[in-house]
């Protein structure tokens, strides 16, 4: 019986990338873009479900990179930390109070 494969070099099938796919990009719509090595554990569960006996079927080390740069949508990026001054400029209010400044200026 011959699976959904991708290529020979492809661990996963098709469905089991789609659905690590959506998982990614599911955690970063919420703010919690997943590490890379969080991924490769992912692809190792995935391949453990479909052949729980065969231990040698792992994703190597590489294998997340290879990952990103097939999927077009999945970009890396560093993380910064969110500069608590920068987000109190952010306030509404605030905004709205500079560009009420603004506008009198003009007038």
């Amino acid at each position: 019986m011959k699976t959904e494969k991708c290529a020979n070099e492809h661990k996963l099938t098709i469905t089991e990338e789609e659905t690590l796919l959506q998982w990614i990009l599911s955690l970063d719509r919420r703010g919690a873009a997943p590490q890379p090595a969080s991924v490769q554990d992912m692809a190792n569960i995935l391949l453990s479900e479909r052949s729980p006996s065969d231990i040698q079927h792992r994703v190597g080390s590489n294998w997340v990179y290879n990952f990103i740069n097939r999927h077009e949508e999945l970009k890396t990026r560093y993380s910064r930390r969110y500069n608590h001054q920068r987000a109190k400029c952010e306030d509404p209010k605030i905004i709205h109070e500079w560009f009420e400044r603004v506008q009198s200026t003009i007038q």
